[in-house]
């Protein structure tokens, strides 16, 4: 089997299923051409045939004057001269698209493997993602089947995770070739995690080509996990590139979400060669996740190659969730290859699930992609609560790229939440770079929530940049409502950094609203990161409802993270309204690991009304764990007669 037909499976499969895109590529379908098809491949220089195909027999061209050249016959190819780091270098310059990795291919094949140390890292820091992707993933497969300890001693001495992790998978895939039993039992030596993911993913990428039955018994082997299931879309992904017909046989054998994802790779690996034959196999399945899912991975690699015909073909499909899910896909696929088509073909849509759907599909690609389609395509809703977080999330990425029309589109908007939240995020940005000038700016406001709000979001972000400037502004704004919220968002920041020196700054507010909200702010946050501490503070303050409120705050977040060590901390307080109901709130998360005990603080309850509620709550979740232990226990109690007899009653 080529090297090159190995490292094209895995690089296509890893990143899809890295990145969580299972059937969304913008490469996909091109990565996984039959060579059969590679001929009428759109946009594909005359010069270069596509190189990532999985027919081992796929013919090479001449990629350029100084590319090596080589015979027809792939399989005999002969060159007429080593491959240089010059000639790599060159190769990485001239990649332009996916159809260009001939050129690095051309070069790799006659590169001396002396040279892949000094190659793999030129690759590391040269070219565009996905040619340095390939080119190091190539490097690393062919290294690692001529000599898999060297490839893997210098695999493991980079520094970073990434690199480390994407070199050893690319060894471990070439090593499978050889012995894929040894480089098996490496890969499962590897801790749980994302190292040993990839390294069993490269291995069963290389056994989907040669012998799946082999990749088959290494799914077996995986439990449930993120393992499995990063072996699931290799192996039957390039199982169905060689032959789709009996992938799907075997995969259809599978039950749960195993069948679900292999059946997805099929589909996707299976319309890259045909579309029709792929969708025809997908629609025939019986309704269910499966045939979703199959759908889905079909209509990705149709819509990647003709996003007009697949949104065709989605649309025709009866109302329900597989519509939905159709478009949704066809959508996501086209609007990274056209994204102006895209919007226009989804404004035409009337509304409706489809259209939101859709809408759901693509906008994330967009938004980080073409932040002014994304803004046309957000023309399309109202602007609704439901939608305003949309707003927000474009705004926050467009002022990372561009803040000055991210703030031109902004200020476009009308009035309401969704501005308010668009005009957040540019403030979080601009904070970061300028925050006189975006202080000026919202200043230059109308007084209200609009202005509230920007003002709170660049005081949180100043905070982390210039403390010292930060408070002398926070200090500077006048007292009111807007000093308030001011200080509200400065205090959680600072908490987040240095809780003891935001207390100090709370401590030294006069008494007032600015005060006790900024308290609570400070807690809120505090009691997140060291409740024991926050709870300390709390204690320290005058008593009254100020110093309650803010106990059974704490409760309340220290309850959520660790109920024993919340209820020990409530037990030590001293009688009154804090104590009890903050006992109320502990127990309330500490009967589902330890009824007795919550049953326990329950009754240092002193006042009535508060005890009844929670031990009638205590009792009714502990009856979902021991029906008989909480039966005891209400019986024994001063709960309500009526209660206890129609508790005795129940029956699990």
């Amino acid at each position: 089997m080529k090297w090159r037909t190995m490292t094209a499976a895995f690089v296509v499969g890893l990143v899809c299923f890295g990145a969580g895109l299972f059937s969304g590529s913008t490469f996909l379908h091109k990565a996984g051409t039959n060579a059969t098809n590679q001929s009428s491949a759109p946009d594909a220089p005359a010069s270069v045939l596509p190189t990532s195909g999985l027919n081992s027999s796929t013919s090479h061209n001449a990629a350029s004057a100084s590319a090596v050249l080589y015979a027809t016959d792939g399989t005999n190819a002969v060159a007429t001269r080593q491959s240089t780091i010059a000639d790599l270098k060159a190769a990485l310059r001239a990649t332009r698209s996916r159809w260009d990795f001939g050129k690095i291919y051309h070069v790799l094949d006659n590169l001396d493997t002396n040279l892949f140390p000094e190659a793999i890292n030129l690759c590391l820091k040269t070219g565009d993602y996905l040619s340095r992707y390939t080119a190091t993933y190539a490097m690393a497969a062919r290294w690692g089947k001529s000599d898999p300890q060297s490839a893997l001693a210098f695999a493991q001495a980079l520094t970073s995770f990434s690199e480390r992790n994407q070199i050893t998978a690319g060894v471990l895939s070439g090593w499978a070739e050889n012995d894929s039993t040894a480089a098996t039992a490496w890969a499962m030596q590897l801790p749980v995690g994302r190292p040993r993911d990839q390294a069993l993913s490269a291995i069963a990428s290389a056994l989907a080509i040669s012998s799946p039955q082999a990749a088959v018994a290494l799914m077996n082997s995986l439990p449930a996990g993120q393992s499995r299931q990063g072996v699931i879309w290799q192996l039957f992904g390039g199982w169905a590139n060689q032959s789709p017909a009996d992938a799907a046989t075997a995969a259809l054998q599978l039950g749960g979400r195993d069948r679900d994802q292999a059946v997805n790779a099929i589909a996707s690996a299976w319309a890259n060669q045909d579309s029709d034959a792929a969708l025809a196999w997908a629609t025939s399945l019986p309704i269910g996740n499966a045939r979703t899912r199959a759908i889905q991975g079909a209509l990705s690699a149709y819509a990647s190659k003709d996003p007009v015909a697949a949104a065709t073909w989605a649309v025709q499909l009866p109302p329900g969730n597989t519509l939905n899910q159709a478009i949704s896909t066809v959508a996501s696929a086209w609007a990274q290859s056209d994204a102006p088509a895209m919007v226009v073909w989804i404004q035409s849509m009337p509304e409706g699930i489809a259209k939101h759907s859709a809408i759901n599909g693509s906008f994330y690609t967009l938004m980080y992609n073409d932040q002014p389609s994304a803004a046309d395509l957000l023309s399309t809703l109202p602007l609704s609560q439901d939608n305003a977080n949309y707003y927000q999330q474009l705004a926050w990425q467009w002022a990372q790229n561009d803040l000055t029309t991210a703030l031109n589109w902004v200020k476009k908007l009308p009035d309401g939440t969704a501005k308010q939240n668009a005009l957040q995020s540019i403030g979080t940005v601009w904070a970061q770079t300028d925050p006189a000038a975006a202080i000026a700016f919202a200043s230059g406001l109308p007084a209200g929530a609009q202005q509230d709000n920007l003002l709170s979001s660049i005081a949180s972000q100043w905070a982390n940049t210039d403390l010292a400037a930060a408070q002398a502004w926070v200090s500077s704004v006048p007292s009111g409502g807007t000093h308030t919220r001011v200080v509200q968002s400065f205090v959680g920041s600072w908490a987040n950094s240095d809780p003891q020196a935001a207390a100090a700054f709370v401590n030294q507010l006069p008494d007032g609203t600015d005060k006790t909200q900024g308290a609570s702010t400070l807690v809120a946050n505090w009691g997140r990161i060291d409740p024991q501490a926050a709870a300390n503070w709390v204690g320290k303050l005058p008593s009254g409802d100020t110093q309650d409120n803010l106990t059974i705050q704490i409760a309340g977040q220290w309850a959520n993270s660790d109920p024993s060590g919340a209820a020990k901390w409530v037990d030590g307080l001293p009688d009154g309204k804090a104590h009890d109901q903050s006992a109320q709130t502990v127990a309330q998360q500490l009967v589902q690991s330890d009824p007795a005990a919550a049953a326990k603080l329950v009754d240092t309850i002193q006042e009535n009304n508060v005890w009844q509620n929670a031990a009638q709550q205590v009792a009714n979740q502990w009856f979902k764990i021991d029906a008989d232990a909480a039966k005891r226990w209400v019986g024994q109690s001063q709960l309500p007669e009526q209660f206890k007899n129609t508790f005795a009653n129940q029956k699990p």
